[in-house]
Formats: C-alpha cells, structure tokens, sequence
C-alpha cells in the first residue's frame, strides 16, 4: 500500500426487497373450505370457514356451510348453533332454515326440526330437495313423536308412579351410540304401543340417572308399578332391549 492512502471500506450489500404478504381474502378462504368439504376434508373445511368468518363474521353464507360440515361430523350441536346464526344475519334465507332442519334432526328432535324445514320450504316452495328433507323427517317424526323426553324431574316421577310399563333410555347428546341405536328405540315404542317410552339426557337430569344407576350411555331401564324391574341394558343393544321390554308388557 502506497504511503498516505487509505484502505478502501468493503462495500455494504444492498438490502433484499421488501415484500408485503397478502393474506387471502374471505371469499378465497371459503372457497379453499368448499373443496376441502367436496373433498371430504370436513376438518378442514370447518378451518377454512373459521377463518373466513374472523374475517366476515357477519356472513350468513359462511355459518351455514360451517354448520354443513358439522353436521357431516356428526357435531350436531355445533351444526345447530351455525344454522342459529345463519338465520338471524339473514331470516328469509331458505337455506339457512334447512341447516337447523338438518342439525335439530342430527339431534333426534324432529318436531323441532319439522318446523325448521316447514319455514324453510315456506321461502323457497319449488324446491324439490326442500320438500324430499322435509318429508323425511315429517316421516321420522310420526315414529318418534311415541318417544317423549323429559324435560323437568316431575315429569319422569309422574310418568313412573302413573304405573304401567315405562321403558326409559338414559341417553347424552354427545354420545355416538345413543344416536344410532335411537331409531331403533323409536320403533321399537310403536311396537309395544302399551307401554310409554320416555328419554332421559344424562347430562341435565344428574339425579333421576343416578337413582338409576346409570354410568354408561345409552343405558336402558324398564320400570313398572312405580319401580325398575329387571337389569338394565348398557350399551346400544336394542335386541336386548327389546328382550327387556317383552318380559314386561
């Protein structure tokens, strides 16, 4: 290096670009949600359509296709709530009413959901599907309607010292094999037309299940003159119901 002169400072690397990320919008976030539904992907279709609705929560649209996917899970209750929003952002949409229709249904309480899809039908008249889920639960109510749930402990206290035969099933709304075994039960009662069928939600009514001795769902007693006879069944083995009943009617 020549005397006097000074060394050359390294050159400083330009600064990489700045990019801005852009995050998808509502409306591509729904539709990522109905191919994941297509697709069979309800999980992620319900991901999908959460994440839209933080975008757009007052989007209609969007909790009803969310309920959709519930419902295809089986999570009826979560269905119901969607449907529920639905039909308060946009009241005289049909479709929103069919989505309660469906999850009320999901949820075995048909003459609810008989008047879901009576106001869902009442917006769109012409439409056949409307009219086809309607028919179909109007057919599961006439079945069911032989089934009644208790609603308060009177109720079931007054229905077992009525005597006569009362077939009881202990069930839980999130609980699978209630839910498969209960149109079963509901045949089941038009068989045996003498005897009243009645059922109990676990979950609500702590002290009729505990007297009797319920601690899996579904569980089945038979009650007559006032008390329980026989053991009771656990499990969604309605043939053995079915054996419990016949000794008592």
């Amino acid at each position: 290096m020549q005397k006097g002169l000074r060394p050359t400072p390294p050159s400083t690397p330009p600064a990489p670009p700045q990019t801005t990320e852009i995050s998808p919008t509502s409306d591509e976030l729904k539709a990522l949600g109905n191919a994941a539904f297509a697709a069979g992907d309800f999980r992620g279709a319900i991901a999908h359509f959460s994440d839209a609705v933080a975008i757009d929560p007052n989007n209609a649209v969007l909790f009803s296709n969310r309920s959709a996917a519930h419902a295809s899970l089986r999570d009826y209750q979560a269905a119901l709530d969607d449907a529920d929003r639905a039909v308060a952002l946009k009241k005289e949409w049909a479709k929103g009413h069919s989505r309660r229709g469906a999850a009320l249904q999901g949820l075995a309480r048909y003459k609810d959901a008989a008047a879901a899809y009576a106001a869902a039908v009442a917006l769109d008249p012409a439409n056949a599907q409307l009219q086809k889920a309607k028919a179909e639960n109007d057919a599961l109510y006439k079945t069911y309607k032989r089934v009644r749930e208790v609603h308060a402990d009177e109720e079931f206290d007054k229905a077992v010292k009525a005597g006569g035969v009362v077939v009881v099933d202990f069930f839980a709304t999130w609980c699978g094999p209630c839910k498969m075994v209960a149109p079963y039960y509901a045949d089941l009662s038009v068989k045996h037309p003498a005897a009243t069928f009645l059922k109990v939600d676990v979950d609500r009514f702590s002290r009729i299940s505990q007297a009797a001795g319920v601690t899996a769902m579904p569980t089945f007693r038979v009650y007559k003159n006032g008390g329980p006879v026989g053991e009771p069944v656990r499990g969604a083995d309605i043939r053995a119901v079915e054996s419990l009943v016949a000794k008592y009617v």
